[in-house]
Formats: structure tokens, sequence, C-alpha cells
């Protein structure tokens, strides 16, 4: 598929020890499920920015930080409903680690979330930011750490590409992203539109909008779980 523009080794921090490995993050026991159905598997979300950290901004003073997180607490009723456990990275607007930390604190702290729990995945909800205002459309990162993580991103990209109201479908692509590349267990990263896109801005402002992108994001990890036979690792 037709792949969006590679993004960089961290985001919303400047740039920092973020591009390198992971110093002392736990792990947990390394113990996940890639299968046998979403309902007991735990789900670690993970609301791109919040806090000091506003992420992109709209041309009307939208902030990015103001819009995943009620995608990802709608994410979080889509998959409890189905039998999963949820777990937030944050629940309120604020910094994960605390505020104006460094780029590798907060995200290894967003990424401590989920290892140490022993999450079966993660989703890290973002809105993209293209100096093209008239480009638009969703895309889903992954990293190839694990035989699940291309896996995961097709069956999610797949449900939300063709979401009415948004601009296309920007396809998955393998992305260099920290929060990807240390987390222990399958893992994407989903850019929900472009914010400086007038016509996507609109449609994810809207309650049942967001409401609907939560939805079809569930129906990405309901669809992963299902089709294949119980495994661990």
């Amino acid at each position: 598929k037709k792949g969006a523009v590679a993004k960089p080794a961290y985001y919303g921090k400047t740039p920092s020890q973020s591009a390198h490995p992971a110093k002392n993050v736990p792990t947990g026991s390394g113990q996940y499920s890639t299968s046998g159905g979403l309902s007991g598997k735990t789900i670690t979300i993970d609301p791109g920015h919040g806090g000091s950290d506003s992420g992109a901004i709209g041309p009307h003073g939208v902030q990015e930080k103001n819009i995943t997180l009620p995608i990802s607490m709608y994410l979080n009723k889509s998959l409890e409903n189905r039998g999963a456990k949820v777990l937030m990275t944050r629940t309120t607007d604020v910094d994960v680690y605390g505020p104006n930390a460094s780029g590798v604190d907060e995200l290894g702290a967003r990424v401590n979330v989920a290892n140490r729990s022993n999450s079966d995945a993660l989703v890290s909800v973002h809105i993209n930011a293209f100096n093209n205002p008239s480009v638009g459309g969703i895309a889903t990162y992954y990293y190839s750490k694990t035989g699940n993580d291309a896996r995961l991103a097709q069956k999610v990209q797949y449900q939300i590409a063709n979401t009415p109201g948004f601009n296309g479908d920007r396809g998955i692509q393998e992305g260099n992203l920290y929060v990807l590349r240390h987390t222990t267990p399958a893992s994407v990263f989903v850019e929900l539109g472009n914010i400086q896109n007038s016509f996507d801005q609109q449609r994810i402002i809207l309650s049942d909008n967001r409401q609907a992108l939560a939805n079809w994001l569930c129906e990405g990890f309901v669809t992963d779980y299902k089709r294949y036979k119980k495994k661990t690792r």
C-alpha cells in the first residue's frame, strides 16, 4: 500500500536521547498473546501528547492532544465492551512522566505502561500534520520487532482507512518510532487525518466521528485476534 511520509524516531519533543535505545525500561515477563480472540487480552492505549506537549496545532488553534484523548477514551470503552482489559497511558490532559520532561523520559513512561503490565498490544493515537493543507488521509505505522506488528497494522488500517469523511487511505508503513521500537508486544501508531487540512479537521472535532474512528480501531483489533490460533511469546 501507499505509505505516509516517514516519521522521526520521537514525537512532540525536541530530538534527544529518545532517538536511541531505551535505558532501564522495565519489560515485564515478556509474555503476551497474539491471538485467540480479544476477550481477556490487555491492550494499552496511548493518547498522543498531553500536558505541556500540545502536539500539532491546527489553523484554528485546535490542539492534537485534545483530539487524541477523547478518541482514545471512546476506544477504551469499545475494547472493554469486547472483553478486553484496557490500560491508558493518560486519561486527562497531563504529561505521563511529568511536565516538560525530556523526550526519552516522556516516551519511556508511555512504553513502561505497556511493558510492565505485560500488555498484549499497544496503540498510540495521533493526528498528522502536513505542511501541505490539501493532503489528508489515515495512516498506520509499525516497527517489525515481532512477527505480529505488520499484521496488526494491516488489520487496523483496513478497518479505519475508509472511514467516511476522510481523504483516503495512506496505507501502512514501517516507522522508526520510539514507542513502537521499545514496546515489547505488537504495537501500532495511527495518524487519523491531517490537522492542517480543514476537511479532516472538521471531521475529527465532531464527537460522532471520534466515536466512529474508535469503533473502527477496535474492529481492527477484533479481526486481528480472531483469525489465528492461540499463541504466546
